[in-house]
């Protein structure tokens, strides 16, 4: 509670470095802890956003998909899927053995991310998955709108937030 508590203090003077190092802390020392669970995945998450916010882009994006898989251990959807979708925005570029015209990585993750949204609220519809799976095919489509790797090397800006 004191590390999340100090992480906090530090997210408000914008030291995110420094944030990610307490959260990822927080999170390790709670990490076998079962009745923790929930409160073990918030502060991975937590984790997440300050690597992303520090520039630690890989290491965001690996940290979001092991937040997402605590979500999904705790059956808890909406944070799980808003985890997928934060990891496939810090997707890189195709693999250097993959042909030029194949559809980047982060495309492919968040197609997978919107199967799998669309699958669940076929089963039942509630209101929480509806919101996600328009958010998500709203960030789909800003996904598909990006330049591809020859435009950026032209000099096109690419613009993708979460």
């Amino acid at each position: 509670m004191t590390r999340e508590q100090y992480g906090q203090s530090l997210t408000a003077i914008g030291r995110h470095r420094e944030v990610a190092v307490q959260f990822l802390e927080a999170a390790r020392l709670i990490a076998d802890d079962q009745e923790n669970g929930a409160a073990h995945a918030n502060v991975a998450w937590l984790a997440a956003e300050a690597l992303r916010r520090s520039g630690q882009l890989a290491e965001a994006r690996a940290a979001f998909l092991r937040t997402a898989e605590l979500f999904a251990a705790l059956g808890d959807t909406v944070p799980r899927v808003r985890c997928l979708r934060s990891a496939a925005w810090l997707d890189f570029g195709p693999a250097p053995d993959q042909p030029r015209d194949a559809e980047r990585p982060r495309v492919a993750a968040l197609r997978s991310v919107l199967a799998e949204l669309e699958a669940a609220t076929a089963e039942g519809d509630p209101a929480d998955l509806t919101a996600e799976l328009e958010a998500t095919r709203k960030q789909l489509d800003a996904m598909r709108a990006e330049p591809d790797d020859a435009d950026e090397d032209e000099g096109a800006d690419e613009g993708a937030d979460d």
